[in-house]
């Protein structure tokens, strides 16, 4: 205490008490950073948690995975992946025994390669880019379309999609009338991928899949009723990894398509057999001359929401806009002619598809000011729903109350939800971050238009609607003459023009060899829509036109008298405030509804529909090949009757002039009848993995040791985790740990990275040994390899670093969760056994032997049940001797961690790991004291302040038996004058640490009975 301090004022002696006994408070181990894959959460972000619970709640329960034959699960909509979650058993290890952890969670994510060269895509594609065709394989969609007679405009829309891998599907059964001369209509039974079938039962149809060679290898009935044994995702292949001949077992099971998206309640509201009560069928491929249909390259990404929209402000009837109109006035106007201003849209925090999975957003209690003199600003309720919930029962998530669209308020919504965001800077291999106010949701962000956030919007604008994700634009069919040669149709997406864009004869009748005339396409611009018939009988196709297209031949049958407007399918809307029999009808939540017609169930189609659009399509604006699914307002409400019940949605009445707030003239009308909420939800995420791989990030193509930043997906995402744990004043750990990768570039990566950073330690998987079901499709016993491959492979790699450990065999451990046995690699339990001897010790007590590593002791916090290698003595020393430490399995003492050396090959003591946890734990500690006086006076008084923390300290890690003696310099020899004078304070620390035993060499002398034992 200074002397300053005092108050001196009449004479006395003044006394102060003061306290340099305490103990220096040692802070909490900062504990691993773990990377891969989790079953959701934030994406190539460093998050801490501090329990197992903690982890659950943000990044999903582990997966134990597990190959599915087919038939068994719906693997493409439920959207997981097979193979383990090996990170996060990792993290149970751990935080089981200790915490924190900080976990970085791995997706697809691919080079940007801005210097031109070529580079390895995420996300999948299957068949050929370029298009669907015999051979080439790619997306096959089913049209289908209501009966009607051959002159009348009949609806259609598609239902289904399928990937092929190669080959292609046809339908069978009756045509849809063929022409004669006479205009009679006559039906012939025959198969194509070009033809219009008729369904043999309700919306059901009978297919052939056809393989590379045209040969036919599955016939199959479906149809789209769920409750049928003949249910099209119960008839048809929905795992795609059934499609990767490296690991499918068997030729029964192999597969070469896999069914994708269906459009169940689409197939429910728009094919109901009107007319005849028939409905017809036919198999087209997807794409464009540039775009297919089954490519879905695509990086990992968040989900979006479309832009939330004002309502119009005009308070006259005489005043309109149409909310179906693409453009938005970002500003508003009175003088304008658009009024509907964008106000925000939300994206998910997390990086992939849980979300959009999982989640809908709806907007409630929208209220206008009271108070329009002091504050003109309404408000409004944000309510994050869970996607499966009905408005009968609604689930909620986060609430976020009282919001508004005011800048300067403590309620504006960017300011209670959070806009922060973070990007990675491939350059600096950093993540940069952006935004203005700390995320409070767990989900969601909010991102304002330019013009909200500047307070240049109207202050009365309040969210009314809401832009739906965009789909691919609608399109008609227009039928030519019905004469017995045919002329050409034409074909167009655009419902206000039409462009004749096909010519020349087309054939109306069954396929045979001399129908197969010569199509010419003339040039067609860009948006308009063809179709391609050539290749051969299965290798038709929609396509869209961006210019000039070559010539095709083929044949077309069975479209004689054909006028159809087709839709691609989009979320549904609810209709009427009376559906679902709402006890109070204005509890009705306009806009999306995620469940079945005329039921309170879940629709799992919506997930479909949220999905984004093929690499090359924007999936979060509209183009020239796109439109959105829907623009929803509340100023599209009108009155069913004058009764006063129900309401109901429909698109344009505004405009019409028929809605309620047109009626009314004003805006406030719909919220004064209760009406103030509606619902969307997220779409376009993307997870960037290949989701013909079981395990994306496997050894075997993935991440070979031939793989890098450029050729591998899955290589620079690994290595861009990696790169964001770089930087030690960013992220802060002691160890790091990526579960099951193996290649010998991102291991020698993880290592370098720490002894970089001087703070951690690396514990790696060696290659070799094993390779689970996830590689090949070898029987188990022949993905075992010696005991010498894997010694072989480190003797090899010629690594000598303190700042790495390895660890061999796999072990197998059982699911606490679900019960499950799986194989993880060495490192999850050889992370979590550090954990649990850091947790009973310290740091610098080797994690090793029955005391401490005793894994069928619970040393590893996960349950281990065994082993996928006994070791023999010679085993453990020829390991021991290569610096793996050997997990062994004992008759009598269980499995347990049978060494603890460090990858480093020469000789000192820092090449055991107990040894080199406790210099990181003590350069840890030293820093953090010694960070404390930067900037003090470079005096003698600073120096006895740091000799005064760091001593009692060491003399705490020495009492503990980390050290055998320490000491520590920081005076005249170690800070010279002329480090003074360049601001530099030297010390010099001294450290002697404490030994593990590792051999015990004991002699047992047998003695005859007259010898004494002093001897």
């Amino acid at each position: 205490m200074s002397v300053k301090q005092f108050k001196f004022v009449s004479p006395g002696v003044f006394i102060n008490e003061i306290d340099n006994s305490q103990i220096t408070n040692v802070g909490f181990p900062p504990g691993p950073v773990i990377i891969g894959r989790t079953e959701r959460g934030p994406a190539f972000q460093p998050i801490t948690v501090n329990s197992f619970s903690e982890y659950i709640d943000i990044f999903g329960n582990p997966s134990s995975g597990g190959p599915k034959p087919a038939g068994v699960g719906d693997v493409y909509r439920d959207g997981q992946l097979l193979g383990p979650t090996y990170a996060a058993y990792a993290a149970q290890a751990w935080l089981r025994n200790n915490g924190p952890a900080t976990i970085v969670r791995v997706l697809g994510d691919e080079h940007d390669a801005q210097d031109g060269t070529t580079y390895a895509r995420a996300g999948w594609n299957a068949g050929s880019v370029a298009g669907p065709g015999p051979g080439t394989g790619g997306a096959y969609g089913l049209f289908l379309f209501n009966s009607a007679s051959y002159d009348t405009a009949v609806s259609g829309t598609l239902a289904a999609v399928w990937y092929f891998n190669d080959g292609g599907m046809a339908l069978t059964g009756t045509l849809r009338g063929a022409a004669t001369t006479d205009g009679d209509s006559e039906e012939t039974p025959t198969s194509g991928s070009n033809a219009a079938f008729q369904s043999i039962g309700t919306n059901e149809f009978k297919a052939h899949i056809y393989n590379s060679s045209e040969d036919e290898v599955e016939t199959t009935t479906f149809n789209f009723t769920p409750t049928s044994n003949n249910y099209i995702r119960k008839v048809f292949n929905t795992n795609p990894t059934l499609t990767n001949s490296d690991i499918v077992s068997s030729n029964s099971q192999a597969k070469n398509y896999f069914l994708g998206e269906t459009y169940d309640r689409m197939v429910e509201d728009h094919i109901t057999g009107e007319g005849s009560g028939a409905t017809y069928g036919m198999i087209l491929g997807l794409g464009t001359t540039a775009i297919s249909g089954a490519d879905r390259r695509i990086k990992a990404r968040s989900s979006q929401t479309g832009w939330f929209i004002s309502q119009d402000l005009r308070n006259t009837s005489a005043n309109k806009s149409d909310h179906s109109a693409n453009v938005l006035d970002p500003v508003y106007s009175p003088m304008n002619a658009n009024v509907v201003t964008k106000l925000f849209k939300f994206h998910s925090l997390h990086t992939g598809e849980w979300e959009m999975r999982n989640l809908k957003i709806s907007i409630q209690d929208i209220k206008a000011s009271t108070a329009q003199d002091s504050d003109p600003y309404g408000t409004f309720t944000v309510v994050i729903r869970h996607m499966g919930d009905s408005d009968n029962a609604v689930r909620i998530v986060e609430r976020y109350t009282g919001c508004n669209l005011n800048p300067n308020s403590t309620n504006y919504i960017a300011r209670k939800i959070g806009d922060v965001y973070r990007e990675y800077d491939t350059t600096r291999r950093r993540l940069v971050e952006y935004g203005n106010y700390a995320n409070r949701s767990n989900f969601l962000r909010v991102e304002m238009n330019t013009s909200v956030d500047a307070s240049q919007a109207h202050p009365e604008l309040l969210p009314f609607g809401v832009y739906g994700p965009p789909k691919f634009k609608d399109f008609t069919i227009l039928s030519g003459d019905s004469d017995e040669a045919g002329n050409a149709a034409g074909y167009d997406i655009l419902n206000d023009e039409w462009d004749k864009v096909m010519s020349g004869s087309v054939y109306l009748g069954s396929p045979s060899n001399e129908d197969n005339l010569e199509h010419e396409a003339a040039s067609s611009g860009a948006g308009n829509l063809f179709i391609r018939f050539g290749g051969g009988e299965h290798a038709s196709g929609i396509y869209r036109g961006t210019g000039s297209v070559g010539t095709t031949s083929g044949p077309m049958v069975g479209h004689v008298g054909l006028t159809a407007s087709f839709l691609y399918p989009e979320l549904p809307l609810r209709v009427s405030s009376s559906a679902g029999n709402l006890a109070d009808p204005t509890d009705a939540y306009f806009g999306v509804t995620t469940n079945k017609n005329n039921s309170s169930r879940f629709d799992k189609s919506i997930v479909d529909l949220t999905r984004p659009l093929p690499s090359g399509v924007d999936s979060f604006a509209v183009g020239d090949l796109t439109q959105h699914m829907f623009v929803f307002s509340l100023d599209d409400l009108a009155q069913d009757d004058e009764s006063g019940s129900p309401l109901i949605y429909s698109s344009g009445s505004r405009g019409a002039g028929n809605s309620i707030t047109a009626v009314s003239g004003s805006w406030r009308s719909i919220l004064n009848k209760g009406y103030d909420r509606f619902t969307t939800v997220l779409h376009g995420g993307a997870n960037g993995w290949d989701i013909t791989e079981a395990e994306p990030l496997n050894e075997s193509r993935s991440l070979t040791n031939g793989a890098t930043e450029r050729n591998s997906s899955a290589f620079f995402s690994v290595k861009k985790a990696i790169d964001i744990c770089a930087d030690p004043e960013f992220v802060d750990y002691n160890l790091m740990v990526a579960p099951g990768i193996t290649n010998e570039g991102l291991t020698a990566h993880m290592i370098n990275t720490c002894e970089d950073r001087g703070d951690a330690l690396a514990i790696i998987d060696p290659m070799g040994g094993y390779l689970p079901w996830t590689e090949n499709a070898n029987a188990e016993k022949d993905r075992i390899t010696a005991v010498s491959t894997v010694t072989d492979n480190m003797r090899d790699r010629g690594m000598n670093s303190s700042y790495g450990a390895a660890y061999f065999p796999w072990v197998q451990i059982r699911d606490s969760i679900n019960g499950s046995l799986l194989w993880a690699p060495p490192s999850v339990v050889a992370l979590g056994t550090i954990g649990s001897s850091e947790n009973k010790t310290a740091p610098w007590f080797a994690p090793a032997g029955f005391t401490r590593g005793g894994l069928t002791e619970g040393a590893a916090g996960v349950p281990v049940v065994g082993v996928r290698t006994k070791l023999t003595s010679k085993d453990r020393d020829n390991l021991y001797e290569a610096n793996i430490n050997p997990i062994a399995s004992f008759p009598a003492e269980g499995i347990v961690i049978f060494g603890q050396k460090t990858l480093q090959v020469t000789p000192s003591a820092l090449d055991r790991i107990n040894v080199r946890r406790m210099l990181i734990f003590v350069k840890k500690e030293i820093s953090r004291i010694s960070s404390t006086l930067l900037f003090d006076q470079n005096v003698q008084a600073t120096w006895n302040r740091f000799l005064g923390e760091v001593q009692p300290f060491l003399t705490n890690v020495k009492s503990g038996l980390g050290l055998s003696d320490f000491r520590v310099v920081l005076d005249e020899t170690t800070t010279t004058d002329d480090l003074i004078d360049r601001n530099i304070m030297y010390a010099k620390i001294f450290l002697k640490p404490a030994r593990a035993i590792e051999f015990i060499a004991l002699d047992f002398v047998v003695s005859s009975t007259g010898a004494a034992f002093e001897d």
